[in-house]
């Protein structure tokens, strides 16, 4: 075997590593990369649940403290303060819920303390 032959076939034993160490990093490189970005994702999600939370917890307040007098004001004033937060850069938009389906953003009721139970009417709460 002349010389010249030796050196092409180590030169293609060499440029056939390179590839396979340039795939190895790719594959690296990805399963470092996935991680970081998934965690990143969760993270978002867990700032945004928290922010809303924070935007109900603050409309529930506002809507109880005014519950007893007017139940239209009690429901104004939950949405006017669910406006004022702010859930992934969003102003948080709750809908009335004249009607008080209980699958709806605001629902009026009683909460028993002794029994844990909420109960909601199908007619306007009478004033006490």
């Amino acid at each position: 075997m002349e010389k010249s032959d030796k050196r092409n076939s180590s030169k293609s034993r060499h440029s056939m590593r390179n590839g396979v160490v340039c795939v190895w990093v790719v594959v690296v490189l990805l399963l470092l990369v996935t991680p970081v970005g998934l965690a990143l994702d969760m993270g978002k999600v867990i700032l945004v649940a928290n922010q809303l939370q924070n935007a109900a917890d603050a409309a529930a307040l506002a809507g109880a403290r005014i519950v007893k007098v007017s139940q239209d004001q009690a429901r104004q004033n939950a949405m006017n303060i669910a406006l004022e937060n702010f859930a992934d850069g969003q102003s948080v938009q709750l809908a009335s819920n004249q009607s008080n389906n209980p699958d709806g953003d605001i629902v009026v009721g009683r909460y028993d303390l002794k029994t844990h139970i909420f109960t909601q009417p199908l007619r306007q709460l009478p004033m006490p």
